[in-house]
């Protein structure tokens, strides 16, 4: 029923292409009708492909995007922990991002010391220290910005040491370095320097944004952001075709310069019922357009085409239908989200194959506890190589975009693969973590090669499925699991559902079952 949907209303707007002097009349009964059905409208990640194809001027350079702000106002806390942090996690492989904490302070230098002054006091200043010593000490803005805005969304305002002994626990992190710098000469330093590009700046308010150098007042920041590519990366798909929906007085904002097909959201029962409304919609607009020859015809070859794509459909979901018995195995008989009446604790981890945090939990805190609860009868592991990656649609081809690049990608690949082959998640984490522990300087075919060798398996056939049509195929599968979970960092935890901090992992493990295993009361197992 995809197909048929989807063709229905690129049906749709090839008979709005035919009738540019009828157009805004049409998109208004389009509109009226969505807004009555309660549809909301996604784009899927091969029109924006196809749509990308059409643009003649591209332009490879990043957006620029800088965030001037203080850590205690309100207002920039508002702004980074709703928007900001969750834009960055989106785009940072596609945009430079910089952050400035400091905002509306003042520089001032007495006796050879510099002192200053904060809008909101004292702990404003430190609080700007943090977050300039965070930036400084992580190396990594996209890390940086996701730390200050945990600190920022603590009890009181946060951006305090409290708040950073949190954050970095939440992390992975250790928290010691950044207190010690923003309590230091560096903290200092840094923020003296950050004051000094403020007042390059001139604002008179924060947060103070621009995007590529102009003035942006933060109310739509991932859309606006997204607007300023020339080619609208993958993350951006949902922000730049239809840019805004309005329902008003019969007007509709919109940016159409395409003609793709959509993909209607929400249950089947919902989108069938779309279908036949759409397929009425398109007879009420050709009865509009009688008048109009060159609209009529074109509905007419439509709905032979579309006899035509209907047989299609039924070889393509033919082959759909195949392909997810085919994944059922690897999926589990007992329902990948629904195991609570089997099993007394599920954990699920989803993770990345070459982040540094991912590969940390994953050795050092991972590895452990599933040697030793792994095997329970009452306890499920699932773990999930994708993390923040994507999964877009060219071509008939199915592309992975990963965060650390396509080694990351062949890597997630080939832990789907070894959890696929070996059918025990005990075996797939001691291998896969085996992997993980190779360093940089091994390639990911001689860690697969040497892992197998140590624990005595084939990896030809690990290899052979992260080369070919299974490893997407599993890879597609996991991207669409992580996207039901939701998350914005790796590794994220969950246990029964529960989100679960890093530091108190088999703690909080071991907390959920009724009669805690023997492993569970040795103070050598729990973490501390």
């Amino acid at each position: 029923m995809f197909y048929l949907r989807s063709f229905i209303t690129f049906a749709l707007f090839s008979v709005l292409s035919t009738a540019e002097d009828q157009s805004q009349y049409e998109i208004i009964l389009l509109s009226k009708f969505l807004d009555e059905n309660g549809i909301p409208v996604q784009i899927s990640d091969s029109d924006t492909y196809w749509m990308n194809n059409q643009i003649t001027a591209t332009n490879g350079d990043k957006v620029d995007v800088k965030l001037y702000y203080e850590s205690l106002c309100p207002d920039c806390i508002k702004f980074d922990t709703e928007q900001f942090s969750t834009t960055v996690q989106k785009l940072n492989q596609y945009v430079n991002f910089h952050t400035y904490p400091y905002g509306n302070a003042k520089t001032i230098y007495k006796n050879g010391e510099i002192i200053f002054e904060c809008q909101h006091g004292p702990p404003e200043c430190y609080g700007n220290k943090l977050h300039a010593c965070a930036i400084d000490h992580l190396q990594n803005i996209t890390a940086a910005i996701v730390f200050n805005s945990c600190m920022m969304g603590g009890e009181g305002g946060g951006s305090n040491d409290a708040a950073a002994d949190r954050c970095a626990a939440e992390f992975g992190i250790d928290s010691m370095p950044i207190k010690a710098c923003a309590k230091g000469d560096r903290g200092t330093q840094l923020l003296e320097y950050y004051g000094e590009e403020s007042k390059k700046a001139n604002f008179s308010y924060v947060p103070y944004i621009l995007i590529n150098g102009k003035v942006n007042d933060g109310s739509n920041f991932m859309n606006d952001v997204c607007a300023a590519f020339a080619v609208p990366p993958p993350p951006c798909v949902q922000y730049t075709v239809l840019q805004a929906w309005h329902f008003g007085e019969e007007t509709l904002k919109m940016d159409i310069k395409y003609v793709p097909y959509v993909m209607l959201a929400g249950s089947s029962d919902m989108q069938d019922q779309a279908t036949v409304y759409l397929m009425a919609t398109i007879c009420q607009m050709c009865a509009v357009n009688m008048s109009n020859k060159y609209t009529l015809i074109s509905f007419f070859v439509i709905i032979l085409l579309f006899i035509c794509f209907a047989i299609i459909c039924l070889a393509l979901n033919t082959n759909a239908l195949s392909k997810s018995i085919e994944l059922q195995g690897m999926k589990d008989s007992d329902n990948f989200n629904n195991f609570g009446e089997k099993y007394e604790v599920v954990l699920k981890v989803y993770y990345e194959s070459l982040c540094p945090a991912s590969v940390e939990f994953y050795t050092t805190q991972l590895l452990p506890t599933v040697e030793v609860l792994g095997s329970l009868d009452n306890m499920k592991v699932i773990t999930i190589p994708y993390g923040n990656a994507w999964t877009t649609h060219k071509d008939g081809v199915v592309e992975f975009e990963c965060q650390h690049g396509p080694s990351e990608c062949y890597g997630n690949k080939l832990h789907a693969c070894a959890i696929d082959h070996l059918k025990n998640i005990t075996a797939a984490v001691v291998v896969t973590s085996c992997m993980m522990g190779g360093g940089y300087d091994e390639s990911l075919n001689a860690a697969a090669d040497r892992c197998a060798v140590e624990f005595g398996i084939d990896s030809t056939p690990i290899k052979a499925c992260a080369k070919g049509d299974r490893g997407t195929d599993l890879l597609e599968y996991y991207g669409e699991e992580s996207k039901k979970a939701d998350f914005s960092y790796v590794p994220y935890i969950l246990i029964n559902g529960k989100r679960s901090n890093r530091s108190n992992f088999t703690r909080n493990i071991c907390a959920e079952f009724a009669v805690a295993p023997p492993p569970c009361e040795g103070p050598d197992f729990l973490d501390g």
